[in-house]
């Protein structure tokens, strides 16, 4: 799979996109902070981030 096809495959078309992952970031923590339960928002989002990571990676190597 290459870096495009990833993307396509990742992205859902419900849900917006910040402007760089940064933004990306604060949203997570602003939504983090109106949760009752913010540790279980951050699980979620860094087990996605960690996910997606790993699928760039195997993407690289795929490539390389």
């Amino acid at each position: 799979m290459n870096k495009h096809d990833l993307a396509k495959a990742l992205r859902n078309g419900m849900f917006a996109t910040k402007i760089d992952i940064d933004e990306a970031w604060k949203y997570v923590d602003l939504v983090a902070r109106g949760s009752d339960n913010p540790a279980a928002v951050y699980t979620c989002v860094q087990v996605m981030v960690n996910t997606i990571a790993a699928a760039i990676i195997r993407t690289e190597e795929v490539t390389a």
